[in-house]
């Protein structure tokens, strides 16, 4: 299992990884499934992940002190039951009216394993503002969850 960032974006003319207060996080990032031992998967093979969304003041996963925006099913392929699969796409409000508070929606709306306003309260993770941090994600297979894999990705937060 591989994740990888594909796009993470405002939807301003600013810098592409700077967010001010009441801007959209887009999030896309790609999963790769395969095993060492078996070049293809099965056509009609089903793969259950879940992955979960931090925000991080390094490159490094710590899950007692990073800030967890969100976890959700996700199945590879995709499914109409999930909202994601081998590839991922999200949207986080980030502080609307200023508020301590970041708001998360899984896309496409209305999956059964997907999400809406997800609330996650910023207030002890973002301490000074500006703040550089890394997007992180992590993604374990379902059957094994020791099999996980991370990937990263800076963004700023103004």
């Amino acid at each position: 299992m591989h994740p990888r960032v594909f796009n993470l974006a405002s939807f301003s003319a600013e810098t592409e990884n700077h967010f001010n207060p009441g801007e959209t996080i887009s999030l896309i990032y790609d999963t790769d499934l395969y095993f060492s031992d078996e070049p293809f998967l099965g056509l009609l093979d089903q793969y259950l992940y879940d992955s979960s969304v931090y925000l991080s003041n390094d490159t490094v996963l710590n899950e007692a002190t990073d800030l967890k925006l969100f976890s959700v099913e996700c199945s590879y392929p995709m499914s109409l039951e999930h909202a994601c699969g081998e590839t991922a796409h999200f949207q986080c409000l980030y502080a609307k009216d200023n508020a301590n508070m970041t708001s998360c929606t899984s896309i496409p709306l209305g999956r059964t394993n997907g999400f809406m306003d997800i609330i996650v309260d910023t207030t002890t993770f973002i301490d000074v503002v500006p703040k550089e941090v890394h997007v992180i994600i992590k993604s374990c297979l379902r059957e094994d969850p020791s099999n996980c894999a991370e990937a990263n990705y800076p963004l700023k937060l103004l």
